[in-house]
């Protein structure tokens, strides 16, 4: 939490100095009460024109450094949370972040623990710095009034310090407790929200009903707890402290009474007395306070992005000549089986590949390992047979790639820019590029309208539109590579056949994981890898496979079968 005090070191010491200057004003109130009513009793002799100025610009002065040490205060506050939330958007977007699934954890942390944070422990920090600063100022006037009266406050003050502290483990796991519920709640509510359809059609809005409103009143119980615990801690906090003060006016009054000090000195130590008392009253609540964020702290922590170690070695995009995976294999930690196995596959440039076998059989993770998103894998994977994957920056290896996946997402933006994104190449014409792809139509009904916008993840274009939108997207990026995981999906044998020919005839190197396992579609492919339970079983062209390889000759006729019925 001190990363972003520690880069704006100037501004945060500037804050902190004018919080000494704010204490130390407040400490003045009580020296110009002195002055006032000893000048009244005439135990002082000074012109009270003096003091009517001395109060207007006092009160001018106080104004301006305390609302500035609040813009301050508030600033670093809220500039540092803006750092933290940045943070945690680069950690999303990083290396790290890809094996992750968490997302509905992250949200809550970005949104519920980075509150906490800002409210329980950034603000407090500074009030706390305050608050000391206020307590050792009126301390040492008191110290120079009277040395016993000094002591009593003191000692009656520890009192009323070091009571609430039996209590912050107990505020803590409160704390923690509100903060797991409202974790529960947000992942119910986001499951509620996109799983809507699903829930209606499969008759679970019962089951969801009582799962959602019972962690919603789960989640209300513990925040109520949670309050009810603090204002437990408050009160004992104020009566502890009243009874301190108590006793402490008391005192004072039985010393003016023996003639120990004036009445303007008495009133004065009333009145600077109350800045011992009110941090002593308020340092407990603030330090429970502090700590009790300290599991929204650790939350934080561990989606804070520590930076990415930049690679020397670059591949430029016209440089790719071929990628090899050599005896990789990749195994989950703390799992016994691989999900793949001494996998030993070359793909050359502007060659096509088909990436066959049943479901779970690890082609995916053939082509997620393409794209760098596994770090712990076995084995080597090979550019241009001579630079290792893991040795080249990954950013810049993605240049040559592009990716089709199964479940297309489309930004609530225009056609144009689902397509570009905003980039430029001079090379391709985007009304073309439509053309080719099987959009003529489609946009033809929006009245020819590259701008035409297309809805929260493509509200207003079909499935097989999706498709053809992303082959449009892939085709349009300055790459060498097409990885296509399963893009014919859901589309009829109309737009299947569309899409399996715009990848065939591209002039790009396209490896396709696919289920389509008609003849005519699979040769077209130069070759077609075969796979079964995370291993590569057959690989060769479709004539080969079919008169010499059993797995994939069953996996044929086991498609016709089901194509038939």
């Amino acid at each position: 939490m001190l990363i972003y005090y520690r880069k704006k070191w100037l501004r945060c010491s500037y804050t902190i100095l004018l919080g000494i200057i704010v204490a130390l004003l407040s400490i003045f109130q009580g020296i110009m009460l002195q002055i006032i009513v000893d000048t009244a009793v005439g135990n002082l002799e000074i012109k009270f024109i003096y003091i009517i100025l001395i109060v207007f610009f006092y009160g001018i002065f106080n104004f301006i450094i305390n609302y500035w040490y609040k813009r301050n205060l508030y600033k670093i506050t809220t500039d540092s949370i803006a750092y933290i939330k940045n943070c945690m958007i680069e950690e999303f977007l990083s290396e790290n972040c890809l094996g992750y699934n968490n997302l509905t954890e992250k949200l809550a942390i970005m949104e519920k623990d980075t509150t906490q944070v800002f409210d329980k422990y950034l603000v407090n920090f500074f009030i706390l710095i305050n608050q000391i600063i206020l307590f050792l100022t009126a301390t040492g006037y008191l110290f120079s009034i009277n040395i016993f009266l000094t002591f009593v406050v003191l000692i009656s003050g520890i009192i009323s310090i070091f009571l609430p502290q039996i209590f912050i483990t107990k505020a803590q796991r409160v704390n923690e407790n509100y903060l797991n519920t409202n974790k529960e709640y947000v992942k119910n509510i986001k499951e509620l929200i996109n799983g809507l359809i699903t829930i209606k059609v499969f008759d679970l809005e019962k089951m969801f009903k009582q799962r959602v409103q019972g962690s919603n009143q789960k989640l209300e119980k513990s925040h109520k707890k949670q309050l009810w615990y603090q204002a437990f801690i408050e009160c004992l906090s104020s009566s502890t402290g009243f009874f301190v003060l108590a006793c402490n006016v008391v005192f004072a009054g039985y010393l003016s009474y023996k003639g120990y000090f004036t009445i303007g000195t008495v009133l004065a130590i009333m009145q600077i007395m109350n800045f011992v008392m009110y941090p002593l009253m308020q340092i407990p609540g603030t330090i429970i306070e502090m700590r009790s964020a300290t599991p929204a702290i650790n939350n934080i922590k561990k989606y804070m992005y520590s930076g990415e170690i930049k690679k020397e070695i670059n591949i430029l995009p016209d440089t790719f000549n071929s990628i090899k995976l050599e005896h990789v294999s990749l195994k989950p930690e703390k799992e016994r089986n691989f999900i793949i196995e001494d996998i030993n596959i070359e793909f050359e440039n502007n060659k096509k590949y088909a990436l066959v076998g049943t479901s779970g059989s690890g082609k995916t993770t053939i082509i997620k390992l393409i794209l760098g998103l596994y770090k712990n894998y076995q084995g080597n994977i090979i550019i241009n047979n001579k630079i290792r994957l893991e040795d080249i920056s990954i950013s810049e290896w993605r240049k040559n790639l592009t990716l089709i996946e199964q479940n297309i997402f489309i930004f609530d933006n225009t056609i144009k820019y689902n397509i570009c994104f905003e980039t430029e190449n001079q090379e391709i014409n985007i009304n073309k590029l439509i053309n080719l792809v099987g959009l003529k139509e489609f946009l033809a009904a929006k009245n020819n309208d590259i701008e035409y916008k297309l809805g929260e993840n493509g509200e207003k274009i079909s499935g097989g539109e999706k498709k053809r939108l992303a082959i449009a997207r892939a085709l349009y990026k300055k790459s060498k590579i097409i990885l296509a995981d399963e893009p014919t999906s859901g589309l009829d044998a109309t737009n299947a056949k569309l899409v399996e020919d715009i990848l065939n005839k591209c002039d790009k190197t396209v490896i396709n994981v696919t289920h389509n396992l008609e003849k005519e579609v699979l040769k077209k492919y130069d070759k077609i890898i075969c796979m079964q339970n995370g291993k590569v079983v057959g690989a060769g062209d479709y004539d080969m496979l079919i008169s010499q390889n059993k797995y994939f000759k069953k996996l044929s006729e086991d498609y016709q079968y089901k194509q038939e019925l």
